[in-house]
């Protein structure tokens, strides 16, 4: 049985517990009506019974005290009224039965016809469903007591309680019916959503699926939103895998054209040996670069992946992350300067986060001239820290501006600037700052870049998160814009 229902699949599960629960209550009502129809029917007919035995009681003691002769009166009064009527002496001695025949004599010499006129009978008594009265003297008392089933109820009446009881199961088997068919309606629309996001998580391993419809119950769409935000997610890395092949496919393409030039015209000896020597060299260290880059776009995923958590001191985050990156800045001639802001905590993985500050600074120190200056600016609020990484370099094109988060984007301004940047650096900051739920933005529109990066102090991340990573900003190396 246990595996058979869970066989049964969600639908099916949903319709035997509304089934379940739909019949009970049916149950539960037919049975409290029936019992509360019969309970007032019951006490209706008991009170009209009492009365008609009381009345039949009083008419069957004025005969008797009128005298004998009035045995066919008394049948008479019993057949109209459905009551049996007996007369009992003062010893309890059966003297007149209209139930039974051989105590009906009625002539002189009959029970009735030795009777004489009598003056008064007392007040009558109930005794359970019979009612006595009481004669006057030694003639004893008479007693009438209804005909029927169990003494209340006569044919009709149990006929009209059958047929209520026939209503009522009519009624209980139409309401089943009804609420098997709204509850198999009800299994259908809750089941759906669900069988949809089954569907599309199937479907997932060989092609990425349409958007889940946000319906249903509460819980089924707060499911149905976060299938579909990994959807989205995932339409996201496919998007920027295949982009990534094309542009990796793009870079490794020049410095390649040219190591096979070079070699042919060595071939050929068609140039000077130091000469080919030379850009063969350059060719490889451009190579080199782009394999670091690859390696920092790998380990950029795999951090937006699995982000690990933890409370972040912003201000010694921000000053560590300066620190490690001034040696570089002063190497350029570049002067960088520290606005730290209050202490505060935000919530964050240190690397990630290490990762994505060392781009954009390293970005703003290697566009910047000899003799200008980087400064980091830090701040924060009862629920944001910011960043802002502003350098005195020539700026980015309007032109440019649109697409510097793209993937190995590298406008003409910045490949004069930095012929061996990759263009990878930007994007893989944004990516991770917005894997914590926050932002990063251009914020200048004249000469010079001013970065801005926004965070909440509670993270909440695209990801869930993974083990624990120390705070370690990350070293210098090439970023390129």
């Amino acid at each position: 049985m246990g595996r058979r229902w869970k066989r049964a699949g969600l639908r099916g599960q949903l319709l035997l517990y509304s089934l379940l629960i739909v019949t009970l209550a049916v149950g539960l009502a037919w049975g409290g009506t029936r019992y509360a129809l019969h309970r007032a029917f019951n006490a209706y007919r008991t009170q009209a019974v009492t009365g008609q035995v009381e009345a039949t009681a009083e008419a069957a003691a004025e005969l008797l005290l009128q005298g004998g002769g009035q045995a066919r009166n008394l049948l008479a009064l019993s057949r109209v009224t459905s009551t049996r009527i007996r007369w009992l002496d003062a010893d309890g001695t059966i003297r007149f039965d209209t139930g039974s025949p051989s105590s009906l004599g009625g002539g002189p010499r009959g029970p009735l016809g030795r009777w004489g006129p009598m003056r008064a009978a007392r007040l009558a008594r109930v005794e359970g469903e019979a009612l006595t009265r009481t004669l006057p003297g030694t003639l004893g008392q008479v007693e009438v007591r209804p005909v029927g089933v169990r003494g209340v109820f006569q044919p009709r009446d149990v006929a009209f309680r059958e047929e209520i009881d026939r209503a009522l199961l009519l009624a209980a088997l139409a309401a089943l019916g009804l609420a098997a068919a709204a509850s198999w309606v009800g299994a259908r629309v809750v089941g759906r959503p669900i069988e949809r996001m089954s569907e599309a998580i199937r479907a997932l391993p060989s092609h990425l699926p349409d958007p889940v419809p946000e319906e249903g119950p509460a819980e089924v769409r707060s499911l149905a939103r976060g299938l579909n935000a990994m959807n989205r997610r995932i339409h996201r890395l496919e998007r920027l895998r295949r982009e990534s092949q094309g542009a990796v496919a793009h870079q490794l393409r020049t410095p390649l054209a040219a190591l096979k030039g070079y070699l042919a015209a060595l071939r050929d000896q068609v140039v000077p040996p130091e000469e080919a020597l030379e850009q063969m060299e350059r060719a490889v260290l451009r190579l080199d670069r782009l394999a670091d880059e690859l390696g920092r776009l790998n380990r950029a995923e795999r951090l937006e992946l699995g982000l690990a958590l933890e409370g972040i001191a912003w201000d010694q985050f921000l000053a560590q992350a300066a620190e490690d990156w001034r040696l570089m800045a002063e190497g350029a001639g570049v002067r960088l300067n520290v606005s730290l802001p209050p202490p505060v905590t935000v919530e964050g993985d240190p690397e990630a986060l290490a990762e994505a500050v060392g781009n954009i600074v390293e970005n703003a120190v290697r566009y910047t001239p000899q003799g200008g200056e980087v400064v980091l600016r830090g701040g924060a609020d009862a629920a944001f820290v910011w960043l802002e990484v502003e350098d005195s370099g020539p700026g980015i094109p309007p032109e440019d501006r649109p697409f510097i988060f793209e993937r190995f984007y590298r406008g003409q301004e910045a490949s004069r600037l930095d012929p061996h940047g990759t263009g990878i650096g930007l994007p893989i900051a944004r990516q991770l700052i917005e894997a914590h739920g926050g932002t990063l933005e251009l914020a200048s529109a004249g000469p010079g870049s001013l970065f801005r990066i926004r965070l909440p102090r509670r993270s909440a991340p695209r990801q869930g998160t993974g083990g624990e990573v120390r705070p370690r900003p990350s070293s210098p190396g090439s970023a390129g814009r």
